[in-house]
């Protein structure tokens, strides 16, 4: 049995159900609905309707979703995870998360973790690994979201020789920030995931920011709020975090501060998110440092910043 855990992040506010291997618990999701639509209509679509999936040969077909770190990818394959009708169309729905640690042996024995809801010895070999996966997926219509991909080689294909067992339509989600990766190995287009527009962006910045009150009650924030804003880019993670850090003091010179910092005349790429974390972590209690480590470890593997 996947062993379930509770942990609260007081940054963000929310309470997060997760397990090692499947989605957390999310909300609604802003400005993403055309995506989200078109998603579940790819999902929802049978094999042979698929020119480039059914001419590869596979039962399944793999549908990439990239964006830079922090812009909402995984967060967008959780909501249509749980989205009724994907519920109801796939017998088995399967949630893994990859990382730089593609380990075809490591993510097969997980797989099928997550699918029995049993363990299973580490030291068991591939070969043996695969036989009993084909067992549970086959003739099922299965789903399989592989979160945050870094790499493709011969490897991928070991992974998904199992599928071919799988039902006609199954589908593979992978969640990555390599177009490289998405055109090798997608077998219909991607969905690239650019910044939030500006209406949906400060929609969740201010429900960040000002929760439930409204900023129209607090004029001078409000102000130095959308200045604050308008630096970030565009991307969910730089609204939610730097918008919960000034929710936490609702005070205008603590704003103020935050709006004037040097963090925000450092040299940076259009990718990077880092400067915009560090700003949030250096504003942070020492308390609550170590909850926003954690998640920024997972968006800065590419700069090493830890």
């Amino acid at each position: 049995m996947n062993e379930t855990k509770y942990k609260f992040y007081p940054l963000f506010g929310l309470e997060l159900i997760f397990n090692k291997t499947s989605p957390f618990l999310i909300c609604k999701v802003l400005g993403r609905e055309k995506e989200q639509k078109r998603i579940i209509e790819l999902l929802l679509r049978s094999t042979d309707e698929s020119a480039s999936a059914s001419d590869s040969g596979s039962g399944f077909s793999v549908l990439p979703l990239v964006g830079i770190g922090g812009v909402g990818k995984t967060t967008l394959a959780q909501l249509v995870y749980k989205h009724e009708e994907i519920q109801n169309h796939f017998a088995l729905k399967i949630w893994i998360c990859v990382s730089d640690n593609f380990n075809v042996q490591r993510l097969t024995k997980e797989i099928i973790e997550f699918v029995t809801e049993t363990q299973h010895s580490s030291q068991m070999k591939l070969a043996v690994l695969q036989n009993i996966l084909k067992k549970e997926i086959a003739s099922k219509r299965i789903l399989l979201v592989l979160d945050d991909v870094w790499n493709e080689d011969e490897e991928w294909r070991k992974l998904c020789a199992p599928f071919q067992d799988a039902a006609a339509g199954s589908k593979v989600i992978v969640t990555t920030r390599s177009k490289n990766i998405a055109d090798k190995i997608g077998t219909v287009e991607a969905i690239v995931l650019g910044d939030l527009d500006k209406i949906s962006f400060w929609e969740l910045f201010k429900k960040c920011a000002f929760g439930p009150s409204k900023p129209e009650e607090h004029p001078e924030l409000e102000e130095i709020g959308r200045i604050i804003a308008s630096k970030l880019r565009g991307l969910p993670v730089a609204a939610k975090t730097v918008g919960n850090l000034l929710g936490s003091n609702m005070n205008p010179h603590y704003w103020r501060r935050i709006m004037k910092s040097e963090v925000w005349e450092l040299q940076q790429n259009k990718n990077d998110i880092i400067p915009v974390l560090q700003l949030s972590y250096q504003y942070l209690s020492a308390p609550l440092k170590w909850y926003f480590v954690f998640d920024l470890f997972s968006l800065s593997k590419e700069s090493r910043v830890f």
